[in-house]
């Protein structure tokens, strides 16, 4: 579409959408990074703190009690860190993936580069001039 026609709002809005894709799926990613290693953080506390209130019951009457809760926690934790994380490089990928539509409506759309990509040979338009390809 934009090649065909880049004075088009459809084809800029077909950039825009994508760009939004990106920055939503890093948005997404990040929270559920941060959701889970907070859990895991959060677990490991509480299962230091049983450890202590384990070690410091001396009468024993809330042994299997914390017994229960540390393997409990245990599962957990083991639970979180099974599940699939996306990293940091994934989530620095989206925002420059949505970074590089950006400069490339910005630098190119109205200039009508667009078009001299569809037509171009080994990197070079139809003037023998290199250009870049965004596609």
């Amino acid at each position: 579409m934009i090649n065909q026609d880049p004075g088009s709002p459809l084809a800029v809005e077909g950039l825009l959408v994508t760009m939004q894709r990106y920055v939503t799926q890093a948005k997404n990613d990040w929270e559920k990074l941060t959701y889970l290693t907070n859990e895991e953080r959060r677990l490991v506390q509480k299962q230091e703190l049983i450890n202590v209130k384990k070690s410091t019951d001396t009468t024993r009457r809330r042994a299997e009690e914390y017994v229960k809760l540390s393997s409990k926690i245990e599962e957990l934790i083991g639970t979180l860190r099974n599940e699939k994380k996306p990293s940091y490089e994934d989530i620095a990928g989206y925002y420059d993936k949505a970074g590089h539509l950006a400069r490339l409506v910005a630098d190119y759309y109205e200039t009508g580069t667009f078009q001299e990509v569809l037509f171009r040979k080994n990197g070079k338009n139809s003037s023998g001039a290199s250009i870049r390809s965004y596609c």
